[in-house]
């Protein structure tokens, strides 16, 4: 049996029955972590005993046996008065989220269930963490109502709910959260409008809201956050109306997706001043008009998705100078006129069109009509200047003789 003077920290540890009460004894632990190994059996109800641990960690493991009775360690932690760090995610936990966890350690900053099968609401009290920094529940059964009492919560900076039950509003209290910097909600079923709150959070780098059944619009104070460095995701919601001018803020964000929604009317022409755009994603709106020439600005763009939608007119010449551009589709528009044959056009396996029936190219790869090349100079010989002389002199004599 392994000694508890071993166990401070144990890696590369395979296939271990971890069910020992022992473990529980070991009162001299003060973090153990067991993250990344092939842990199996659960883990002993007794395990507040460690009253001097200020981390627990057994994440990414094989533990929990997927019934109700996997969480009743949970019962005993709020003896470990000094816990900062608890991390159990990505395991086979299941059962329902205790109520206990609202009475964890004054001190608890990280809390991380992520990646099990627990199910049940967030316990009311979650207040009570007030100085928790991260909370992790993605990827679990977890449903309800987001408790307006997260808000309270001033010291967040992540908080991670995603693939989850969740429903009705998302709480306009999550506004008061002005340390928050990443943001993770999508893939649940919430409903209403994005609140306009969430505008306060001045330290937000990413947010994503996809994949929910949120309606409305998308609010000014919202897309005005010039913070979003790495990713604004709205897409697969019902949002409607136009995109706001104000999207030209986010100078330095590097993944903008607005697709499958119903976002009408033209891009705003400011739409280049997001110059450290990489990703690009609208696809499945209703925008219409051209593709604005300001969008040349963006010289990192490597992916720009417009798939169905309603834009119109030439393609403009200036998408083959994007020199990083690795994708673009522009596939079930109403684009006419000759494809550019520069830079990604000349990539057929980088480029789709289809479903512009008025394009054309030489191009053989891409599979569209040759475009028919106006006869120009036959023209200009025609009525040339010494032509058009000859002819009228030869009328004059014509008519005098």
């Amino acid at each position: 049996m392994m000694s508890c003077s071993s166990l401070h920290t144990v890696g590369a540890v395979e296939w271990l029955d971890f069910t020992p009460i022992s473990l529980s004894n070991c009162s001299a632990f003060k973090g153990p972590d067991f993250a990344q190994n092939d842990l199996i059996g659960t883990v002993p109800a007794t395990l507040g005993r460690l009253r001097n641990v200020y981390r627990i960690n057994f994440e990414n493991n094989r533990l929990g046996n997927g019934n109700a009775s996997d969480l009743n360690f949970f019962r005993s932690l709020p003896n470990c008065s000094i816990l900062e760090v608890f991390g159990m995610g990505g395991n086979y936990f299941a059962g329902e989220l205790p109520p206990s966890i609202v009475n964890l350690s004054y001190f608890m900053r990280i809390f991380t269930i992520s990646g099990n099968f627990i199910h049940g609401n967030i316990p009311n009290g979650i207040e009570n963490l007030v100085n928790l920094i991260l909370l992790g529940l993605g990827n679990n059964g977890l449903g309800g109502s987001v408790p307006e009492a997260i808000g309270k919560l001033h010291e967040l900076q992540v908080v991670s709910m995603d693939g989850n039950k969740f429903s009705r509003s998302i709480p306009r209290p999550l506004g008061n959260l002005t340390a928050l910097t990443i943001l993770f909600m999508q893939e649940n079923m919430f409903e209403g409008t994005i609140p306009r709150s969430l505008g306060n959070c001045k330290n937000l780098i990413t947010l994503n809201l996809s994949s929910n059944s949120l309606n409305g619009t998308i609010p000014k104070e919202v897309i005005d956050l010039s913070s979003l460095s790495i990713s604004l995701s709205l897409s697969d919601n019902f949002l409607a109306g136009t995109l706001p001018s104000e999207v030209s803020h986010l100078k330095n964000l590097g993944e903008l997706d607005l697709s499958e929604k119903k976002l009408s009317s033209e891009l705003p022409s400011n739409l280049g001043e997001c110059i450290g755009l990489e990703h690009r994603h609208l696809e499945a709106n209703g925008f219409e008009g051209t593709i604005p020439q300001t969008l040349k600005k963006i010289r990192g763009l490597e992916e720009m998705d417009l798939l169905r939608n309603s834009f119109s007119r030439l393609i403009p010449k200036f998408l083959g100078e994007l020199l990083t551009l690795k994708l673009l589709n522009l596939s079930y528009n109403n684009f006419y006129g000759e494809l550019p044959s520069e830079g990604i056009f000349s990539n057929a396996t980088a480029v789709s069109i289809i479903g512009n029936d008025k394009l054309c190219s030489d191009v053989p790869k891409l599979l569209l009509s040759p475009c028919l090349k106006r006869k120009h100079n036959s023209t200009r010989k025609i009525f040339s200047p010494k032509v058009v002389i000859l002819v009228t002199c030869a009328t004059i004599l014509l008519v005098v003789y």
